[in-house]
């Protein structure tokens, strides 16, 4: 019923992303290496929030015009830095991916931005059906231009120490498959890959014994210190907006008090009013610095409004609630420093043992060996 645009599924799972120790490693174990490890979540939403005006759009037949796609596309390109026809058709022929389809996912991408709205509605009554989303889900990875990074986390998922036991291995196990809601839920979240189930569940399982190993009291304690300022969480209420001109009204009638006092509250109360959509979001500031127009956040004080500022074609608008240092004792605090831990042990391993073999072209495409050794 729902036109997704079939040729979004020929995205090649089987090309080889890198090798370790001449290992391959292909496209489709590190994204579902990305998904056990929890790196998926927020894609995953977004999938499930285009899939939804999709549907919506095409029950009450209110797709985009082709020339409305078409500026879509041009977007979408300049996001990924695919500036010339050649650097495109390369990219697209690397991933067995059409023009057509990558048209598609530009629609499905503007036609979110245009019913963002209506998201908390939609989110509540329209669900997209489980084997619609396991189709589109590594294309939309692949075309949201995240590989980089998920093949870094791989990498040193992938370069565990070959002489841990065979007893931490299996505590590494029972962590993963208790995570993933046991053996039938952890099927479910690799179904949408073309892999060998096994051998990806072994790597997450060595993975979570050497995290295990290498997170002693002293170590964590020293990680903390290290990661005092960029595991500061800000709590921040966050609107996106398609049309400058709105956003900036939205931030005029903010200023002038038209919805009380500079005090945390005022963004929400704003959009229940005047009908767009803010959602609170909580970032690491080290998150928020792979974003340096959003950089404001991590100095403004509660209650102060940020932006609108433009980021890959839309115009965000940010208001501050909070700003809370780490702490050890923190379960969650506590696990992502040992993932830390685990990292920096890992990283420099994964300097010496992996060789990268996938390729992206134009300014930000193949550096994932910078994000090793943090």
């Amino acid at each position: 019923m729902f036109d997704t645009h079939r040729g979004v599924e020929a995205v090649k799972q089987d090309c080889v992303a890198i090798e370790v120790d001449g290992e391959p490693v292909t496209l489709g174990e590190t994204i579902a290496l990305a998904s056990l490890l929890g790196s998926l979540e927020g894609i995953a939403r977004q999938v499930d929030d285009r899939l939804r005006c999709l549907m919506v759009a095409t029950e009450h037949e209110q797709l985009p015009s082709t020339a409305e796609v078409q500026r879509a596309f041009v977007d979408w390109r300049s996001s990924l830095r695919l500036s010339s026809a050649d650097e495109l058709h390369a990219w697209l022929d690397y991933h067995g991916i059409s023009s057509r389809a990558a048209a598609g996912f530009a629609r499905r991408q503007l036609l979110l931005d245009r019913m963002r709205r209506q998201l908390p509605e939609l989110r509540e009554r329209v669900q997209p059906p489980p084997a619609l989303r396991h189709k589109v889900l590594v294309d939309e990875v692949v075309l949201s231009g995240l590989l980089p990074p998920l093949i870094s986390d791989a990498a040193r998922c992938c370069c565990t120490d070959p002489d841990l036991s065979p007893e931490a291995i299996d505590g590494g196990r029972r962590q993963l498959e208790q995570e993933q809601g046991g053996a039938e839920g952890l099927a479910l979240t690799l179904e949408p890959f073309e892999i060998d189930p096994a051998r990806v569940i072994d790597w997450v399982a060595r993975y979570y014994a050497e995290v295990e190993r290498s997170s002693t009291d002293e170590e964590l304690r020293a990680e903390h210190s290290r990661a005092l300022w960029s595991l500061t969480e800000v709590t921040f209420v966050q609107a996106i907006f398609g049309d400058e001109h709105l956003a900036r009204e939205v931030v005029a009638q903010l200023r002038g008090g038209e919805f009380g006092a500079a005090e945390p509250g005022r963004l929400l109360a704003a959009s229940d009013a005047l009908g767009f959509v803010a959602e609170p979001r909580e970032l690491f500031v080290e998150e928020i610095q792979h974003e340096p127009r959003a950089m404001p956040l991590v100095s403004a004080m509660p209650g102060e409004l940020c932006g609108p500022v433009q980021i890959a074609g839309r115009w965000q608008l940010w208001e501050v609630e909070n700003r809370q240092e780490p702490r050890l004792e923190e379960p969650g605090v506590r696990g992502e420093l040992r993932r830390r831990v685990a990292r920096r042990v890992l990283g420099p391993r994964a300097l010496r043992r992996v060789r990268f073999l996938y390729t992206q072209s134009g300014g930000e495409w193949n550096r994932p060996l910078r994000h090793l050794a943090t």
